[in-house]
């Protein structure tokens, strides 16, 4: 609650600034004039920067000003528990209000979006919790040559709606900066972070080099019954990176980046990555961004091997139209566990499509598969899972809008002495949400 209360009282200092009229939202311009020495200020590619939420080129999303809204959904799981044995359905409702506010300045840019919320269960009395959803994103141009970002994603639910409704804000990383959400975990109440800052130096009209660093925590409840097992995980990192922009504006570059992740209860492992990047723009809506090299990951206490070498890369694709939207990404990498294993190989696969069919009826599809190797196999067995996702939403006004959503989720281990049966879940919701925004400084 202190990160919230601090963000509210930054907002209400920043709303009695003087704000222009509203403009379309863009990446801060500063007005340097004269001094700069190039025309466009570049932001890098994958996997350097941060994924930005899929959206369709058609809606342009408002600046300057504050949007309230608030959103009632009820939804049923046909594994509450998540559990591989012994499946209890269960019904909840969630409430949540939504606070969004959106400032473009010459120099800088502020997204604050904040969501808390209350959810009821039918049948378990410990499922009933209140949740708090926090995202800040501030871009700000120290100099003509200099850009700083900083984000911060705060998240404390068990939420039975994760990924089905639209009011809860959600952080964007970049993806070596993410943490493990491939993994189905059984129940818990659970609290979780995400901070990143980046600062990018560009020296010339074509190149630019920069630094971040990131710290990343997931911390579990014990629910009686429900979460016994579960790991405590820490993520420290950071990176550095060169990249230039040719003529036919694709990019090239090199990046290294270091990860320190750390476990309760469990050890530690540290990973060093050295990593060759590439891009290629398809007109001016989709690009192809292509990543990979070695990895090298250092685990002390590790008892079935030593010191190890491998490759980790990655490869995105994206295109936004004006009615489609279209993601596909695959990744390799050293992560966390995902609170059920510590440091883990993970090989994902995962794609996304928007589409709106007529002018007030949208419609979504998620897919995604996930590998899950633990470092350590004496400890944890290896598992992988799939899961897919389908919505439609229908804005009745331009404040009211209906939407249902149905996920499912599998999950198995290759040795069956940790569940003999895999992981399955299914889960339906339907929600109403209304929203209405005003202008600052009007």
């Amino acid at each position: 609650m202190r990160r919230a209360v601090l963000t509210i009282l930054l907002l209400t200092a920043l709303l009695h600034l003087p704000s222009p009229a509203q403009t379309p939202r863009a990446e801060p311009t500063p007005a340097y004039g004269s001094d700069v020495s190039y025309a466009e200020i570049l932001s890098p590619p994958l996997p350097v920067s941060a994924r930005m939420p899929l959206a369709l080129t058609s809606e342009t999303e408002r600046t300057n000003y504050v949007t309230f809204g608030a959103e009632v959904s009820a939804g049923f799981d046909d594994n509450a528990l998540s559990t591989a044995d012994h499946r209890v359905s269960d019904v909840s409702y969630l409430f949540a209000p939504s606070l969004d506010l959106r400032l473009n300045r010459e120099r800088w840019s502020w997204d604050a979006a904040y969501s808390p919320g209350f959810t009821v269960s039918q049948k378990f009395d410990q499922h009933n919790q209140s949740s708090q959803n926090l995202l800040s994103t501030l871009d700000l141009r120290l100099s003509p040559h200099v850009g700083v970002s900083v984000r911060e994603g705060f998240q404390q639910t068990n939420s039975l709606f994760s990924g089905l409704v639209g009011s809860s804000p959600s952080a964007s990383a970049a993806p070596l900066q993410t943490m493990n959400t491939t993994v189905v975990t059984p129940f818990a109440n659970f609290m979780a972070n995400q901070s990143a800052v980046d600062l990018n130096y560009q020296f010339s009209a074509s190149s630019l080099v920069g630094a971040s660093g990131n710290y990343n925590f997931l911390n579990y409840a014990e629910v009686a019954g429900t979460s016994e097992g579960l790991i405590d995980s820490r993520s420290v990192g950071g990176d550095a990176f060169y990249g230039h922009r040719l003529e036919s504006r694709q990019w090239i570059g090199v990046m290294y980046n270091f990860q320190r992740l750390t476990f309760d209860p469990g050890s530690r492992t540290t990973v060093h990555r050295t990593l060759l990047f590439y891009s290629i723009p398809f007109g001016a809506h989709a690009a192809l961004s292509l990543w990979g090299g070695p990895e090298y990951s250092i685990t002390p206490a590790l008892a079935t091997g030593k010191d190890r070498w491998s490759g980790a890369g990655g490869a995105a694709f994206s295109v936004e139209w004006a009615r489609t939207a279209l993601r596909a990404e695959f990744g390799r990498q050293i992560s966390d566990g995902g609170g059920i294993a510590e440091a883990v190989t993970q090989q994902h696969v995962e794609s996304e499509v928007m589409y709106r069919f007529m002018a007030r009826w949208t419609a979504s599809l998620g897919l995604g598969y996930a590998e899950n190797d633990p470092l350590d196999r004496l400890l944890a067995s290896p598992f992988r899972g799939w899961s897919g996702t389908c919505a439609i939403d229908y804005r009745l006004t331009d404040h009211l809008s209906f939407g249902a959503g149905y996920a499912r989720e599998h999950q198995k281990y290759f040795d069956t002495a940790y569940y003999s049966s895999p992981l399955n879940r299914n889960r339906v919701t339907f929600s109403i949400a209304y929203s209405f925004a005003r202008p600052i400084g009007r």
